[in-house]
């Protein structure tokens, strides 16, 4: 019987994007990673396995990954729903949301 594949959380495919971008191994990784080990870190990649949140911060902090790189890399690696880029745009300050608005508009995304 045929045994759908899991789908890969889009932060995590962003997090594998980085370490085969920086040439990293998965257990060169995972011994960065005092919570993680390298069956777990292939169970993440494979999307068997979600990470708890200590995790998350263990593997943004050893592949140099911000909250906001990790947000925006997510959003890279697949196609944003208008309502998902609506929700993230106002959370910004107005000083940064009005000129965002105006590329946006000016890029013809809108």
């Amino acid at each position: 019987m045929y045994k759908k594949k899991p789908d890969v959380d889009p932060m995590i495919r962003y997090f594998t994007t980085v370490r085969v971008q920086q040439g990293m191994t998965q257990k060169a990784l995972a011994d960065m990673c005092p919570h993680i080990t390298l069956t777990s870190l292939s169970r993440f990649e494979q999307g068997r396995a979600v990470p708890d949140l200590r995790q998350l911060r263990e593997l943004m902090s050893a592949l140099s990954i911000t909250g906001i790189d990790a947000a925006l890399g997510e959003i890279r690696t697949r196609q944003p729903k208008p309502e998902e880029v609506a929700a993230l745009v106002i959370r910004l300050p107005k000083m940064v949301r009005k000129p965002l608005i105006q590329l946006i508009v000016a890029m013809g995304r809108v």
